[in-house]
């Protein structure tokens, strides 16, 4: 083989020689010219980031706007752009629709700079002619190298395809037919491919072009490696692993524009009479047969789904969002299998809601259905009753309980399962808590002090176990600051590795901690949700976690959208997805809409930058933990703190930005130093930490 390379490289060495052009692009014209490349971004931060950072390689121009970017293209004629998508007036996209209208200008590289990751965002792009797409926050260093690969493209794919023409003429006329395998190939009903030690082919049966998709002329000659297998879980399978295994093996064929294909594959070694040697691999199509076990366990993942879609569409009620004087935050967590939790909320007027929450007995498709029709029937004795009293009093939860009871026991009798369930009313105006408690998990009440912690516990059975139960009611006081908290057994009765429970008293811990700062519940929630993570050590929960946290809070100063209104802190959880962060610059804008355009762009940017370096970081077990973000104004500053599961960043140990490009890490920090007035890290609660941006206000409010 070492013999056949030196070769190749010989005739390629002559073959290239021949066709060089005394014109074409050398390295030497990149060291007596440096190219130059057109920045268009409408942050100054960027701007000063991109030119110190290539200003070493390159000559770099800058642009603040699509107009000034479209401006000077034509007057400098630069050999890559960088653009930016998010700009206010023309945007990225509009800037390359118009290069691509001025013949000149069409075919300048652009490379777009966007925090948009979505594949629709990078289809449009491509669609208007960019060779590249690169997500912020980005990498000097991996940026320089793409603009470098971008100049030289056409250059390196031409040396290229002129090595592979004389490579592949070279090695068809070293190979030849192996004629001893001749009866094998013809009897055959398998696959087979013939090459020698490098894996060349020389031979190839009718079945081996049709599993492969190619003729004859299309195989031999050719090397074996281009074709791409994969292991059945999807890891790679190289074909010089396979060569090297004496067993049979299950895998995936992988052809460009082709479905992937499952296949046996068997290789064997052999030495013709003549000394050759090289590989016999037989290959055998099992789509078939792996379709029919896909389908089996797609059937499987149907119900699943069905169950799971059930509980998110049918059964997890999302909470009211005019309530006075009141903040909700609830979780629930799945788990492997589908089961029979559910809760949802009721509006009664803006000062008293109640929260229905229950768990039917058993797993699976049949415990989301029960589930389903407990809910609905609930709702309906709700409506009818709530229609039958105008002017009157509302009805209790222990009489709607009852009335719920005597439609759906009977059922739950006859089919053999039951139900446990907590019916929980909060009158903000009159400071009560009532509730009925069918067999469920107490509601834990805690005191805004966090000094006390009670159970609200109730005498009844559940749903389905006795026809003649009579459910009654209980009442206790509430007042600003008290908390309530409704959970599952799911995550009470949580076990570790040595089967312990998570408890009672853990759950009671996380709770009065979220008193001592007045967390909001949201904040309580993630720590209760992430102090349960630990317990199980992230295996996930073996039954369905739901949580839900009320708390009392002060009534709202002045009408929404005022100045007063404003100065209340404002809590929203996003997943931690980049897709998912543009919120964050809408709350920003909303409080800070009567400060400059300059002051709301710098304190989104910084906001944008820190959200990021969250999601971007996120340990494997916290990709689906919530962000929560509070935006609070006070008469001097507006500050965005964002809270999150995971160990608190510590500023000192992070590397300063290198604007050679020669090293990475640093930028995100410099970016949202220089952004803001201040920054604060902290961990407001066990296994949280938070990032505080605060500017100070340019100007007062008007009142």
């Amino acid at each position: 083989m070492c013999r056949l390379t030196a070769q190749a490289m010989a005739a390629v060495e002559t073959h290239t020689n021949k066709m060089a052009d005394p014109d074409a692009l050398r390295l030497t014209d990149f060291e007596s010219c440096r190219p130059t490349i057109l920045v268009v971004d409408d942050a100054l931060i960027n701007l000063t980031l991109l030119s110190k950072g290539l200003a070493a390689d390159y000559r770099v121009v800058t642009a603040a706007s699509g107009l000034q970017g479209l401006a000077l293209a034509e007057t400098e004629h630069p050999d890559v752009i960088l653009l930016d998508v998010m700009m206010p007036g023309m945007d990225g996209y509009a800037v390359a629709r118009q290069l691509s209208l001025i013949p000149e200008l069409a075919r300048i590289p652009i490379l777009f700079l966007t925090a948009q990751s979505d594949q629709d965002s990078q289809l449009r792009g491509l669609e208007l002619g960019a060779v590249d797409f690169l997500t912020k926050p980005f990498s000097l260093k991996i940026l320089r190298k793409r603009i470098a690969n971008v100049i030289e493209r056409d250059r390196l794919r031409t040396t290229a395809l002129q090595y592979q023409t004389v490579l592949n003429n070279l090695l068809i006329q070293q190979t030849g037919a192996k004629n001893t395998l001749e009866s094998v190939f013809n009897a055959s009903s398998d696959a087979l491919i013939v090459t020698d030690r490098a894996f060349w082919i020389s031979r190839v049966n009718s079945n081996a072009e049709q599993l492969l998709h190619s003729a004859p002329d299309e195989l031999i000659g050719s090397n074996f490696l281009r074709f791409h297998f994969k292991h059945i879980n999807g890891d790679a399978l190289p074909v010089d692993a396979i060569s090297a295994n004496t067993g049979r093996l299950e895998g995936r064929l992988c052809l460009p524009g082709h479905t992937d294909q499952f296949v046996t594959i068997i290789c064997r070694p052999f030495v013709t009479n003549e000394e050759e040697s090289g590989y016999l691999f037989s290959l055998q199509d099992i789509s078939s047969r792996k379709k029919v076990e896909q389908e089996l366990a797609l059937a499987r993942e149907r119900e699943l789904a069905v169950g799971a879609t059930i509980q998110q569409s049918l059964l997890f009620g999302k909470p009211p969002t005019n309530l006075e004087g009141i903040s909700i935050a609830c979780f629930t967590e799945a788990s492997n299998g589908v089961d029979g939790d559910f809760y949802t909320f009721t509006e009664i007027n803006p000062a008293c809601f109640e929260v229905l929450t229950g768990d039917v007995m058993g797993k699976g498709v049949t415990a989301a259905l029960i589930a389903a029709g407990v809910k609905n029937t609930y709702y309906k004795t709700f409506t009818s009753r709530m229609s039958k009293c105008l002017g009157k009093a509302t009805p209790t939860p222990a009489e709607i309980i009852n009335a719920v009871h005597a439609i759906i026991t009977p059922e739950l009798i006859r089919i053999e399962s039951f139900v446990t369930l907590s019916l929980v009313r909060v009158d903000r105006r009159e400071k009560t808590v009532t509730w009925v408690n069918a067999g469920h998990t107490p509601t834990l009440l805690v005191r805004s002090d966090g000094q006390e912690v009670l159970e609200l516990l109730g005498d009844n059975l559940p749903l389905g176990v006795v026809a003649g139960e009579v459910f009654v009611e209980h009442v206790t006081p509430i007042d600003v600051g008290d908390a309530l908290l409704l959970y599952s057994d799911g995550i009470s009765e949580a076990t570790d590795a040595d089967k312990n429970e998570y408890g009672l008293n853990r759950i009671k811990t996380i709770l009065r901690m979220g008193q001592a700062p007045h967390s909001h519940p949201s904040v309580t929630l993630n720590s209760l949700r992430s102090d349960l993570s630990n317990h199980t050590r992230h295996l996930g929960p073996s039954d369905d976690s739901t949580a839900i946290f009320i708390r009392v809070n002060p009534l709202r100063q002045g009408a929404r959208g005022t100045v007063l209104d404003r100065l209340a802190p404002e809590y929203f959880e996003l997943p931690r997805r980049l897709d998912q962060l543009g919120l964050i610059r809408d709350k920003i804008a909303r409080v800070a809409q009567d400060q400059s355009d300059t002051f709301v762009h710098m304190l989104q940017l910084a906001a944008f930058e820190a959200a990021t370096n969250i999601v971007r970081h996120a340990p494997e077990h916290l990709v689906n933990a919530p962000l929560t973000v509070a935006v609070t104004r006070t008469a001097l500053a507006i500050s965005v703190e964002l809270i999150y599961e995971g160990t608190p960043f510590a500023p000192a140990g992070a590397p300063s930005p290198d604007f050679s490009g020669n090293s990475e890490g640093g930028f995100g920090l410099f970016i949202i130093n220089s952004a803001v007035d201040q920054v604060d890290y902290g961990s407001p609660m066990p296994d949280l930490a938070s990032i505080r941006l605060v500017k100070a206000l340019e100007q007062r409010p008007k009142r």
